[in-house]
C-alpha cells in the first residue's frame, strides 16, 4: 500500500487501504453508521519524515483521505460514486491512515502529533505548511504544521491565531489604533485572546500571546482518561505514572514552543480565498495567506540554505 512510485499511485494506495480495511472490519459488524470519523491503524512506522537517505521507502505515509481523493481513485469510473460501502446503506467518504508508531533511525516520536494533525484536517482545518513539498509555513507555532510534533510529538501546539478564527473558536478584538493593550493567552479569562489590526479591506494583522510555560514551573503534565499523569520538563525528561495509557489532555499545549511572547501574523484573505479549496494557502513562500512576522527580520520559516 505504500504507493511510493508516484503521487497518483500513492493516492490510490491510500484509498485502497482504507477500502480494504473497512471491508475486513465489516465482518465484525461495528456499526459504521454510528460514527463520524474513521481511522485505520496499520502495522509498522509511518513514512512521515524527510531523511537524506530513506532506508525504508515502502513505509506508508500517514494521510487524511477526503471524498475528492476517493472519487478520483476508487470512483473514477462511477459518476454516482457515494464512497466506500460500509454496509447498512452507509458510505464512508473520509478517513485517516496512521501507523502503530513513529520511530525512525533512533528518533522516537509520539503518535499523538501525527494523529492530531490529521484530525485537524478531518475537522476542516487547512494545512499551514507547503503542501507541494512539505516545507514549513508557520513552523512550530501552529498545530497544522511542525507544531504538531512539538515535544517529540507528545505536546502538539495550539492552532495558530488565524486558524482559531477560521474555525469559529475565537473572535478577535478589532483595534484600529494600538498604543496600549492587554492580551491574554488562550487560558486567560479576563482579557482578549486575539487582537486584529486592519490594514485594508482584505489584509490585517492578528496578535496573540503565546507562552510556552505560562506558570513558570518548567514542567507540564499530560493525562489519560483515568487521570494518570506523564510529567514533561524543560530538559526533555519524561516521568510516567504507572499504568499510564494514551495521553488525551495536556495542561499547557504550547509547552513545546521554541519561545514565548507576542506573535504578529500578517493575514491576506485574498490569498486564502484563492487557495483554500486546493489547500495551498501557504505554498507561495513570497506571499503566504497566513505569515508570521519574524522578529529577527528575515522571513526564514520554510527557507532552505545551502550552508545550513
Amino acid at each position: 500500500y505504500s504507493g511510493e512510485e508516484d503521487e497518483e499511485r500513492q493516492k490510490r494506495r491510500w484509498a485502497e487501504l482504507l477500502r480494504d480495511a473497512v471491508n475486513a472490519a465489516k465482518a465484525d459488524n461495528p456499526g459504521f453508521e454510528n460514527f463520524d470519523a474513521f481511522i485505520i491503524f496499520h502495522a509498522g512506522v509511518g513514512n512521515d519524515f524527510a531523511f537524506d537517505f530513506n532506508e525504508s521507502p515502502f513505509d506508508i505515509q500517514s494521510a487524511f483521505i477526503d471524498f475528492e481523493t476517493l472519487k478520483e481513485t476508487l470512483g473514477s469510473d462511477n459518476p454516482d460514486y457515494l464512497g466506500i460501502d460500509a454496509g447498512n446503506n452507509f458510505y464512508i467518504q473520509e478517513g485517516i491512515i496512521l501507523p502503530e508508531q513513529q520511530s525512525q533511525k533512533g528518533i522516537d516520536l509520539g503518535l499523538l502529533g501525527t494523529a492530531t494533525l490529521l484530525m485537524g484536517s478531518q475537522l476542516g482545518m487547512p494545512s499551514m505548511f507547503n503542501t507541494d513539498n512539505g516545507r514549513a509555513g508557520v513552523g512550530m507555532w501552529g498545530l497544522m504544521d511542525q507544531g504538531s510534533y512539538n515535544y517529540f510529538g507528545l505536546v502538539p501546539a495550539h492552532p495558530s491565531a488565524w486558524m482559531k478564527v477560521y474555525m469559529g473558536w475565537e473572535e478577535p478584538l478589532v483595534i484600529n489604533s494600538l498604543e496600549q493593550a492587554v492580551l491574554g493567552t488562550a487560558d486567560t479569562k479576563s482579557a482578549p485572546h486575539l487582537i486584529k489590526v486592519p490594514i485594508n479591506s482584505s489584509e490585517y494583522f492578528l496578535l496573540e500571546n503565546r507562552q510556552e510555560d505560562w506558570n513558570g514551573d518548567r514542567m507540564t503534565f499530560g493525562r489519560d482518561v483515568d487521570g494518570r499523569r506523564a510529567q514533561f520538563d524543560s530538559l526533555g525528561n519524561i516521568a510516567v505514572e504507572e499504568g499510564l495509557r494514551v495521553i488525551t489532555s495536556v495542561d499547557e499545549y504550547d509547552y513545546g514552543l521554541p519561545g514565548s511572547g507576542i506573535l504578529i501574523w500578517h493575514v491576506d484573505e485574498n490569498v486564502i480565498r484563492d487557495n483554500l479549496e486546493s489547500n495551498t494557502i501557504n505554498n507561495n513562500i513570497k506571499h503566504r495567506g497566513v505569515d508570521l512576522i519574524e522578529c529577527d527580520g528575515p522571513q526564514d520559516i520554510g527557507q532552505q540554505y545551502a550552508m545550513f
